[in-house]
């Protein structure tokens, strides 16, 4: 079987060290293994930054608000005010699921195990997520 050459070629990871290189095959596209890598390591993390920054923000407002569900817990409160939702950093528009409780009419703003739903005006009760 003859062996064929390819054309010099431009490899597709921009920030690739050596730029060119001669191809083994014909659909190769980068110089190696650990260029296409780093090229879609690169790509990813600029596609998912913006989802990752929400997770995060996610899980801190859960984190907050299972404190503050275990501080209601042990002083027996029902309810607390916004400012207290605003003081612990927790943005209401910012709930990944958002439904309506059927036995109480109430609107629950879910973030991931924890949620908060409006008793009265400016004041909200914490519930905890049953699985």
């Amino acid at each position: 079987m003859p062996k064929i050459s390819y054309k010099i070629q431009d490899c597709l990871n921009p920030v690739c060290p050596q730029g060119k290189f001669i191809p083994k095959r014909s659909d190769q596209k980068f110089c190696d293994v650990h260029c296409k890598d780093r090229y879609h390591i690169l790509k990813n993390k600029k596609e998912r930054h913006k989802e990752r920054t929400i997770t995060k923000t996610l899980r801190k407002i859960d984190l907050t608000l299972a404190e503050m569900y275990q501080n209601c817990q042990t002083y027996k409160l029902k309810q607390i005010p916004f400012e207290s939702l605003q003081a612990g950093g927790i943005v209401v528009d910012m709930a990944s699921k958002i439904e309506k409780v059927k036995s109480t009419g109430n609107v629950v703003h879910w973030f991931i195990y924890y949620g908060i739903s409006g008793l009265s005006p400016g004041y909200f009760q914490i519930i905890k997520r049953e699985n």
